[in-house]
Parts: C-alpha cells; sequence; structure tokens
C-alpha cells in the first residue's frame, strides 16, 4: 500500500471568526490513477482487517444491489433512474439496531410506528425488515390494563374521554385511547405520541402478510390485529355501525380528530383489518371468528 505525506492547514471561511482544518496530499493520478483513503478519529486498538479499497468496493457493491432490487423497463427514463433512487431512499429509511424504519432519513429521523414506510420495504424485497419491525410493535401492545400507568390514579381506561388542557381535541392519559390494543412501546423507539399510527402500521403489515404469505408472521401478527380492531371498535366506533372517526391518523389528517364524525379513512383501515382476520380465521379454522370478521364488513 503506498503511503503519502499529508499536509496539515487551516483556513478562513466566508463567514466571520471561523476557521476550519484541512489536510491535503498531493498525488500523479497519472501513474497511478485509482488511489483510496481512509481517515480515523483516532488509533485504532487492531489494525483493520480491510483496506480502504476493500472497503469501497464492498459499498459499490452494496449500492448497486439496492439498486437493483426491482428492476423496471419502460419507455419513461425517469421512471427507469427513478425506481432505483426509491429503492435507495428506503433503504436509508431502515434503523439495524431498532428494528425499524424511520419517519424521514434526513428531516424527521424518528422512530416512529409504522408511519408510511413499511409500504416500500415491501415491494423492494425487505420484507424481513418489514416483517421485523411488525414483531417488536406487537410485542409492545398494551395486553393488560395498568391503572397507575403514566402517572394516572386507578384508572380503568374503559371510556374515551378528551383532555380539556388540550381544549378536548386530544385524548387524555386516562382515555381508552390508551388501554388495551394500544401499541406503546416502552421507550422512544416507535412512539406515536398522541397519534394513532398504529392503524397505518397494521395496514402495512397486512400488506406484507398478503404480498408473500409469512404464515410464520400470519401466527404473531394475528392475536395482535385482533387487539387492534377491539381497540379501534372502541375508540372510534361507539355506535357500533361499522363506520369508524378518524383521530390524526394520515398526513391529511394531521392534527385532526374527527369527534363523532365517520370519516372514510379509518373505515378503510379496519375494512383491510376485518378482512386480514377473517381470512387468517379461515385459514386456521376458526369458523367462528371468520364469521364474525365477515359480519363486521358489512
Amino acid at each position: 500500500m503506498a503511503k503519502y505525506k499529508l499536509q496539515a492547514a487551516s483556513f478562513k471561511c466566508q463567514a466571520a471568526n471561523i476557521t476550519a482544518d484541512m489536510i491535503g496530499a498531493k498525488v500523479d493520478l497519472t501513474k497511478q490513477p485509482d488511489v483510496y483513503f481512509s481517515f480515523e478519529k483516532g488509533p485504532s486498538a487492531a489494525p483493520r482487517a480491510e483496506t480502504p479499497q476493500q472497503v469501497f468496493e464492498a459499498a459499490i457493491q452494496r449500492t448497486t444491489a439496492i439498486e437493483q432490487r426491482v428492476q423496471v423497463q419502460s419507455p419513461d427514463a425517469y421512471i427507469n433512474a427513478g425506481t432505483a433512487c426509491a429503492a435507495a431512499a428506503v433503504d436509508g429509511l431502515w434503523r439495524d439496531d431498532a428494528d425499524t424504519f424511520v419517519h424521514g432519513a434526513m428531516a424527521w429521523d424518528i422512530h416512529l410506528v409504522g408511519w408510511r414506510s413499511e409500504y416500500g420495504g415491501t415491494i423492494f424485497g425487505q420484507t424481513e425488515r418489514v416483517a421485523a419491525e411488525g414483531v417488536r410493535m406487537v410485542a409492545s401492545q398494551v395486553k393488560q390494563d395498568d391503572p397507575n400507568r403514566n402517572g394516572t390514579d386507578n384508572v380503568n381506561f374503559t371510556f374515551c374521554n378528551a383532555d380539556p388542557a388540550h381544549l378536548l381535541t386530544t385524548q387524555s392519559q386516562t382515555s381508552r385511547y390508551y388501554g388495551v390494543g394500544r401499541v406503546m412501546p416502552p421507550d422512544s423507539v416507535g412512539n406515536q405520541g398522541m397519534y394513532d399510527m398504529q392503524s397505518h402500521l397494521f395496514t402495512q403489515q397486512i400488506f406484507m402478510w398478503r404480498w408473500n404469505g409469512n404464515t410464520t408472521h400470519e401466527k404473531l401478527l394475528r392475536p395482535g390485529l385482533e387487539l387492534h380492531a377491539q381497540w379501534a371498535q372502541d375508540c372510534f366506533d361507539d355506535d357500533k355501525n361499522g363506520l369508524y372517526h378518524s383521530y390524526i391518523n394520515t398526513w391529511p389528517t394531521d392534527s385532526v380528530y374527527y369527534n363523532g364524525g365517520e370519516s372514510v379513512e379509518e373505515t378503510a383501515y379496519m375494512m383491510t383489518a376485518h378482512s386480514a382476520l377473517r381470512d387468517m380465521a379461515a385459514r386456521a379454522g376458526d369458523e367462528a371468528a371468520a364469521k364474525r370478521h365477515a359480519a363486521a364488513m358489512k
């Protein structure tokens, strides 16, 4: 491996009173057209196993594999190029350390509950990531109410009640909204805040299940989806007529609560949920549950 003498220097930025450090080296590219280098913040305890060239070539192979996850040949060159860009964008949303897709790869780089991003994971062949996020979210569903959760005092989370502190525009911490079936991760990873992001989460999980027929994930998803369906009915369909009101559950309804007003968004989510539960029950030989969910769609 060739060695180069690096020269350190400082230069003035255009902004006043700012000095930045820089380093540089001089290389004759007529003699060596390809130069690979790496920088480390401090000395390593052990030398790296890979050379800079090997790291670079592995990165190129990974980038190419992402671009080719879905190949499109259409008369429109922009669509062909855009597909590869979209594959890279979706890959950039994934966080291995949290098993989750973030809301945005740069702005809004936040772990939210299935907020819009799992569809991309499915169509670009990353269904194992979508399943992993589903496993973590279903595990964090409230299975049994804690009457003293969130500082509440002996609350049974039976009824929905709005919060006067927010002029009745959001649900209070003592509401059924925060009871059994609510996806509530124990830390900031996967937080819903005041939103109903889980209706979108389960719809995307169903999309993935129908896409690849993952029977292992089906067995995990079904009980979580049952809890979600009961939660949604208790919170958004109090007259049990099969039409649901929406509670900040899509981008167009951001910060909008259709309090008592039946709407298409949540009703569509729940049609999808009951359709999936009907089919899952039928596949499991549970005829009574299949009929119950079929009736819920009428």
